[in-house]
């Protein structure tokens, strides 16, 4: 395993660890970990591909599996991956999507021409 690898981990595969980590020695069905936890198949291959090419989990046909390696890494970092604040960049607004800020109590009036044509006929007043 390469030590001076960085590995950046998203909020899925610290999950996938965590369930790992818990149920260590017993291998992991990837759809039950889909369906558990509502993984696409293209989240549950990242982690796949990226912690299997370091040695961190082993591939047993449709299943998963904390290896030996995998576990005293885990351990080891185990105040990044699991105590560390996450960070969601969804939850910051780009400047340019901005819109300028009203008062409390005011009036909010939406722009009616980004509506669309039938906004008022399709609500079910």
């Amino acid at each position: 395993m390469d030590n001076e690898r960085t590995i950046i981990l998203s909020t899925a595969d610290k999950t996938i660890l965590m369930h790992l980590y818990k149920t260590y020695r017993t291998p992991q069905s990837l759809f039950q970990l889909h369906k558990e936890y509502a993984f696409s198949p293209a989240q549950l291959g990242s982690f796949v591909r990226k912690l299997g090419e370091i040695d961190i989990i082993e591939l047993q046909e449709d299943s998963i599996l904390l290896t030996e390696v995998g576990k005293n890494w885990l351990l080891a970092n185990r105040n990044i991956i699991f105590f560390s604040q996450i960070q969601y960049s969804w939850r910051e607004v780009p400047e340019e999507l901005r819109e300028k800020k009203i008062n409390i109590d005011s009036l909010y009036l939406p722009k009616v021409r980004k509506l669309g044509k039938h906004f008022l006929e399709d609500l079910s007043i």
